[in-house]
């Protein structure tokens, strides 16, 4: 195996392989520690539900770019949510335009999820859904508006945007 070993290097890692001393390459053992010595940074940290929660869908990004970006980082969990709470998360990371109109398919599976995320980025796209103009990176289920004044400037009315 280490004869083998660096015949399945390329680029970078078989440059690094040919410039270790000759002394760390007699033995399998040997090559394992320096390259795992080399490439100890590179080891993926177990990715956790809160940091799935926190990808947001960016202003320019499509749906399927998004989703994409979402699945796989949610890929380097261990222990993934059930397919509802992947819905749930995602959904809450969505732009405004995709959020308000993807509520409804709550309870479907990831799929349903999916394809009607396709049909909204499309109609978006069309022209035939109204963009809101919003360029906020966060969705707007939960947020509020102080809209209506009510006894003096410092007393706001909070009005859902909303309601369920």
């Amino acid at each position: 195996m280490a004869q083998l070993f660096p015949q399945t290097l390329t680029g970078l890692a078989s440059q690094w392989f040919l410039s270790l001393n000759i002394s760390k390459r007699r033995t399998w053992e040997d090559i394992g520690a320096a390259f795992n010595s080399q490439y100890s940074y590179n080891a993926q940290l177990k990715m956790t539900t809160r940091e799935l929660e926190s990808i947001k869908m960016h202003a320019k990004e499509s749906f399927v770019d998004f989703i994409k970006r979402w699945k796989s980082k949610a890929a380097l969990m261990t222990d993934r949510p059930c397919e509802k709470d992947q819905i749930r998360i995602s959904s809450c990371n969505l732009l405004p335009d995709f959020a308000k109109n993807l509520v409804l398919v709550q309870g479907a599976n990831f799929e349903t999820f999916f394809d009607s995320g396709l049909a909204i980025d499309e109609a978006l796209q069309t022209g035939v859904l109204p963009r809101t103009g919003s360029s906020s990176s966060t969705s707007a289920v939960g947020r509020y508006s102080r809209t209506k004044q009510i006894e003096g400037p410092s007393t706001w009315y909070v009005e859902p945007l909303f309601k369920w």
